[in-house]
């Protein structure tokens, strides 16, 4: 995080650490003895901020003062976050306005974003014979196949998006008029789809 994406990219936004990631350096991962150890790793590694709420961090001044970390690392932290809240305006204008909020939301702008930021982070492994972008002409009926190619979850953290558009969706109206599109779901391996739920139960394989 420090030497390629900050250093070599020239990344000068803030890292921050997944819910309790660092935390979890000891309760789940168990790296480190402590959540002080799991602090100092994770700072020096690249990490400016702790979310949801500071457990490792705290311990920062403590380990600037014994040596362990640098104050020009935390300066560094520092320096990142309240850069971009200043670019934000957060300190001419701390609070949203909740009545408009929520219409300035998916956006012309924000969609086509999302929509360049998803294509550019694409990775294709394998394109034998050249066959991706799919050629419409050469198409007569299309086979899309998985549980998720029509149902989409998307996460926990999403709530209940206005609108997602399922791969099986997105091949339809890529193909309508111009080829046929099949969907079946194929195996399916839990009888529940809840991505959080605690009890998973196998299907009848019968």
């Amino acid at each position: 995080m420090t030497g390629v994406l900050k250093n070599e990219w020239g990344f000068k936004g803030a890292v921050v650490s997944d819910y309790f990631a660092i935390n979890e350096l000891v309760t789940r991962h168990r790296m480190f003895a402590n959540v002080k150890e799991a602090a100092e790793r994770a700072i020096k590694a690249g990490v400016d901020s702790e979310t949801p709420d500071p457990q490792g961090f705290t311990y920062l001044p403590e380990l600037v003062r014994e040596g362990r970390v640098s104050q020009a690392r935390v300066d560094d932290a520092v320096r990142r976050v309240l850069r971009m809240k200043f670019e934000m305006g957060l300190f001419e204008n701390p609070y949203a306005d909740a009545a408009t909020a929520d219409a300035k939301t998916a956006s012309p702008d924000a969609i086509a974003l999302a929509r360049e930021a998803a294509q550019r982070s694409m990775i294709l492994l394998k394109n034998t014979n050249n066959l991706l972008p799919l050629d419409p002409t050469k198409i007569r009926r299309m086979a899309v196949l998985g549980t998720h190619a029509r149902d989409t979850p998307i996460g926990g953290y999403s709530d209940v998006p206005r609108h997602v558009v399922s791969v099986l969706e997105g091949m339809q109206a890529a193909g309508q008029g111009k080829f046929a599109v099949d969907y079946a779901e194929g195996v399916r391996l839990t009888e529940s789809r809840c991505w959080s739920c605690d009890e998973v139960k196998l299907i009848d394989p019968k």
